[in-house]
């Protein structure tokens, strides 16, 4: 029997799997490109391992998923900034994977925020009960 996910979770695994995946890549191909910018591309790809981790980590429910997952996704939108400020020509695959990035890390923090309180002179409705007869 599988384990009930929210949408949400399945929505932000898969953003980090492909944001992870395409900056992996990226890193890859700046590695393999004659104006190679190596920190950069080594910064891409070990952003982008953490973040296919940090989505393995959500999908099986391990206690530091939600916190790694954030660091995961502000490590790639980093690494992205880096390498379109180091590697210029390879613009589009450092944009994409940062965009990626931050759509997970929007989505991950929607509507996980406290519930808010009611106003200060507001009334609480509740439930009136009728009182257990009194035996004497």
């Amino acid at each position: 029997m599988t384990a009930r996910r929210s949408e949400r979770t399945r929505v932000v695994a898969d953003l980090a799997w492909l944001a992870g995946l395409t900056q992996v890549v990226f890193g890859l191909a700046l590695l393999a490109s004659p104006e190679s910018a190596v920190v950069a591309a080594i910064l891409a790809i070990v952003a982008g391992t953490l973040a296919v981790v940090a989505g393995a980590m959500l999908l099986n429910r391990l206690p530091t998923s939600w916190t790694t997952m954030t660091f995961a996704f502000v490590l790639s939108i980093g690494a992205s900034a880096y390498a379109l400020w180091v590697a210029t020509p390879y613009w589009w695959g450092a944009a994409v994977s940062g965009i990626l990035a931050l759509a997970g890390l929007i989505i991950e923090w929607t509507d996980r925020g406290p519930r808010p309180s009611p106003a200060p002179g507001a009334s609480v409705r509740r439930s009136r009960r009728p009182h257990p007869p009194s035996h004497p």
